[in-house]
């Protein structure tokens, strides 16, 4: 990267912010998927919890795998293994995601909580994140979040909740 790359206040040049946003976002939406697919009523809930973790953990990976195929593009082979590390830290908030709401399904699942709770919290956490998508563009700009990134933080939680809770009253 040369000294005229575009940087946040914190930093972090502005295409690898732009490339963890949407990872962080991106990790968020399919773990909520992930999420409402579990059975609550399922002989075997642990694959409730093992669905969860694996749709967090191929995610990673396929963003990674994607990502480092397209960076290949105009890069010759030592600059794009210098990349790989990048790709594996910028995609980390796919990970980060998926955790502790897998975490908590398989608490859950083992019959330390209801499961019912469990994926309840998770939905919650995972709400929680995408409703803070501002805060985080703020943390990482130094300035104040636009309304723009509140308001749609807020309006996909709002809506992951309510899919979240509907699929719940309907299907369980």
């Amino acid at each position: 990267m040369t000294a005229s790359t575009p940087r946040l206040a914190t930093g972090l040049p502005v295409e690898r912010a732009r490339s963890r946003i949407g990872a962080y976002v991106y990790g968020d939406v399919l773990v909520l998927g992930a999420l409402l697919t579990v059975e609550i009523d399922a002989e075997r809930p642990v694959i409730g919890a093992l669905a969860v973790a694996l749709t967090t953990v191929i995610t990673y990976v396929a963003h990674v795998v994607s990502d480092a195929i397209g960076d290949r593009l105009g890069r010759d082979s030592k600059e794009h293994a210098a990349s790989l590390p990048r790709e594996l830290r910028d995609a980390l908030p796919i990970a980060s995601a998926g955790v502790l709401p897998a975490l908590v399904v398989l608490l859950g699942a083992l019959g330390v909580m209801p499961l019912l709770a469990a994926v309840a919290i998770g939905v919650a956490v995972v709400a929680l994140r995408l409703a803070a998508v501002g805060v985080v563009i703020a943390h990482w700009t130094g300035e104040p979040a636009p309304l723009t990134a509140i308001t749609a933080g807020v309006t996909v939680a709002l809506i992951g909740a309510a899919v979240g809770l509907l699929e719940v009253l309907v299907a369980h």
